[in-house]
C-alpha cells in the first residue's frame, strides 16, 4: 500500500515539474510570434501610407536613364515578407518600376523593360515569359537582401537545346549568374511560372489611391 501512495505521490510530482516546465516555454513562444505579427501588421500599415504619399507628391518615377510618367500601380510582396512592394506599370504591361517600404522610407528597388507582358503565375509571383527563335524563357522577380530588384529565370536554348538557370540583380552591371539544369527540373520551374491572372493595376488617381492603398 505505501509502495502505491509513493508510486502515486512520484506521479504527480513528475506531472507537476512538466507543467511547470512547459507553460512558461509555450507563453513565451505564443508571446513572441504575437510581437512579431503585431509588428508585421503596423509595417504593411504604414507601407500603404507612405505609397499613397508618394504617389500622390511623385508623378514621375525613375528609370535606368530618364524620368517618365507611370499611370498605373499595383501592389504585390516580391519577396515574401508580408510588406507588399508599389509596381508602377506602363499601359502595355512590359515596364515595371518597383519601389518597396524599408526604415520607415519608399526605396527605389529597379526598373525592367522586356519583351511579354508580365503577369501573376501560379505561385502569386510576378513574371514574364516569352519565346522566340532562339529560346523560350520563363522568370520571376523578387528581390535581394539589399532589396534589389532581381529575376529568376529558366531558359531553353533552341540552339544548344540545353537548359539553364540564370538569377541576378535586373540593373547591375554584372553578368547574371549560369548554370546548367536538367529537362526535368527545367519543366518543373516552369510549370510553377504558369500564368495564374494578370496583373491587378490601377490608374493612379486619387479614388484608387484611397481605395487600394489601405
Amino acid at each position: 500500500m505505501k509502495k502505491i501512495k509513493k508510486f502515486i505521490l512520484f506521479s504527480l510530482l513528475s506531472l507537476c515539474l512538466v507543467s511547470v516546465g512547459f507553460v512558461p516555454t509555450l507563453n513565451g513562444a505564443n508571446s513572441s510570434n504575437i510581437v512579431n505579427a503585431t509588428s508585421m501588421t503596423s509595417t504593411a500599415s504604414s507601407s500603404m501610407k507612405a505609397y499613397k504619399k508618394f504617389l500622390k507628391k511623385n508623378k514621375y518615377v525613375y528609370g535606368p536613364d530618364k524620368y517618365y510618367k507611370m499611370n498605373y500601380f499595383a501592389t504585390i510582396d516580391l519577396d515574401k515578407n508580408g510588406v507588399k512592394e508599389l509596381i508602377m506599370i506602363d499601359k502595355s504591361n512590359r515596364e515595371v518600376t518597383v519601389y518597396t517600404y524599408t526604415n520607415g522610407k519608399v526605396k527605389y528597388c529597379g526598373n525592367m523593360y522586356d519583351r511579354g507582358i508580365v503577369y501573376i503565375d501560379k505561385n502569386g509571383r510576378l513574371a514574364r515569359r516569352f519565346n522566340n527563335s532562339g529560346v523560350k524563357m520563363n522568370y520571376y522577380l523578387t528581390l535581394n537582401k539589399k532589396k534589389q530588384l532581381s529575376l529568376v529565370s529558366y531558359t531553353y536554348d533552341k540552339a544548344e537545346k540545353k537548359y539553364y538557370k540564370e538569377t541576378g540583380v535586373v540593373e547591375s552591371s554584372e553578368d547574371y549568374n549560369r548554370s546548367k539544369i536538367s529537362k526535368k527540373t527545367y519543366n518543373k520551374a516552369v510549370k510553377k511560372s504558369d500564368f495564374a491572372k494578370n496583373v491587378s493595376k490601377h490608374l493612379n488617381n486619387s479614388s484608387n489611391r484611397d481605395k487600394y492603398l489601405k
